[in-house]
């Protein structure tokens, strides 16, 4: 979805540098406390999944916030 919508080439990231997030039934973005266990492959071992240290505060470009504001059909 994101290659499709941004048109970039997948990348891979640290673990540490990994936030995963869901749209509730609002329709905004949350940051989840703890890895999604229940939807995503464990954390390899020694990976610790802690999303309140790896907020930057730095806008959004429109591009992106646009893609985050668009319906998904997920």
């Amino acid at each position: 979805m994101i290659r499709a919508e941004w048109q970039v080439a997948p990348t891979l990231h640290p673990w540490d540098t990994i936030l995963v997030v869901q749209r509730g039934a609002d329709g905004r973005l949350a940051v989840l406390p703890r890895w999604p266990e229940d939807l995503l492959p464990p954390l390899p071992a020694g990976a610790r999944y802690a999303p309140e240290g790896r907020i930057r505060q730095v806008p959004v470009r429109g591009r992106e916030r646009r893609v985050l504001a668009a319906e998904v059909p997920w």
